[in-house]
């Protein structure tokens, strides 16, 4: 008989085979960028382990796609249940493309998706 934490170790390996690993690059970006965009307006969203060792870092990105690259390492890179969908939403309007404009719809697209995949590898709910 196979054992929980065995088929646990199943699920997540058909996890990966369910997101493409290019879009898992693209997801760690986005999710980068939003825990990134937290670190500089609302801080006390990132988790209490997370956040002395990204204030301290030189390389904040680095150790981020490191940190989220490992998931579910836990706890996760934001404290869930008190990330709104909300706090989301206002990274998502913050974002800019090089020339100052508004990007396309296929980059909401993409972080919206990116988002989404964040909760799901931590098997979290949205708020």
């Amino acid at each position: 008989m196979t054992s929980l934490e065995d088929l646990e170790a199943e699920v997540l390996e058909i996890n990966k085979l369910v997101v493409a690993s290019s879009s898992r690059t693209i997801y760690l970006s986005h999710i980068v960028r939003f825990v990134l965009w937290l670190l500089e307006n609302k801080p006390t969203l990132i988790s209490d382990e997370l956040l002395p060792e990204l204030q301290a870092s030189t390389d904040k990105r680095k150790l981020l796609k490191d940190f989220i690259g490992n998931a579910p390492r836990l706890p996760g890179p934001i404290k869930f249940p008190e990330v709104q969908a909300r706090d989301f939403c206002l990274w998502l309007a913050s974002l800019e493309k090089s020339d100052g404009k508004k990007p396309g719809k296929s980059l909401y697209s993409s972080a919206r998706s990116s988002f989404f995949h964040l909760f799901v590898i931590y098997k979290q709910t949205v708020n």
